[in-house]
């Protein structure tokens, strides 16, 4: 199996301004991801983040309990697979920094590692 490729750009500048690409294993749960997705930008895990894609919004437990909308889903019940080749990745929904995610195949075979940052 080989990793697939997550290249995610910030939608509020210029396109290839402020990305990141990464290597993630397919089956990596979506709160270790988000993680990553976080340190790769330096983030500061002080606020909620959640993925959408394909109509569906996929919480953190900790963002659940408190509003609930007919479209959420608990995301730690799901992995990358779950989400296509296109999400969008929100941290902090207040301010709503809001990043797009483009997951294409790799052709680098699954090492150890959950998540690498390449770009």
């Amino acid at each position: 199996m080989n990793y697939k490729q997550v290249k995610l750009s910030f939608t509020n500048c210029e396109l290839n301004r402020f990305y990141r690409t990464l290597l993630v294993k397919e089956d990596i749960n979506l709160v270790d991801l988000g993680c990553a997705i976080l340190t790769a930008f330096k983030g500061a895990y002080e606020h909620c983040f959640l993925f959408k894609a394909n109509g569906i919004n996929y919480n953190p437990l900790a963002f659940i309990v408190e509003i609930q909308m007919d479209d959420d889903v608990l995301m730690d019940d799901y992995t990358l697979k779950d989400l296509g080749n296109k999400f969008t990745f929100v941290y902090d929904t207040g301010e709503y920094w809001e990043f797009e995610a483009i997951v294409t195949l790799s052709d680098i075979p699954v090492r150890g590692e959950d998540v690498i940052l390449i770009d």
